[in-house]
């Protein structure tokens, strides 16, 4: 793993978040390291326990975490793969709320 490239942490715990997982990988390729926050959260104590378990959360470089449905589309975003949610998700409140909800 590299510490130049956005960490998501995730439930692998979980089969559906695992299955996701391994989607998401398909997109952004190497761009993103997925590490399940049961191994990877003492690295981010700036996140509370409790928040990992109920969503994903994108840890980039700088020190900037999204989470949720925001996290999944600034993945892909980094990755250059369908920049367009991201865009959508921090223009257009109705979407960003639909996704989050959905999420």
């Amino acid at each position: 793993m590299s510490e130049l490239r956005p960490v998501m942490l995730y439930d692998g715990r979980c089969a559906f978040c695992n299955r996701w997982v391994q989607r998401w990988r398909h997109f952004t390729s190497d761009a993103i390291d997925y590490q399940p926050y049961q191994v990877a959260a003492g690295r981010f104590p700036q996140i509370p326990p409790d928040a990992l378990g109920k969503a994903v959360h994108l840890i980039e470089p700088d020190g900037h975490v999204t989470r949720g449905a925001a996290a999944i589309f600034r993945s892909m975003e980094l990755a250059n793969h369908r920049r367009w949610p991201s865009w959508l998700y921090r223009k257009f409140i109705p979407f960003a709320v639909a996704s989050e909800r959905v999420y």
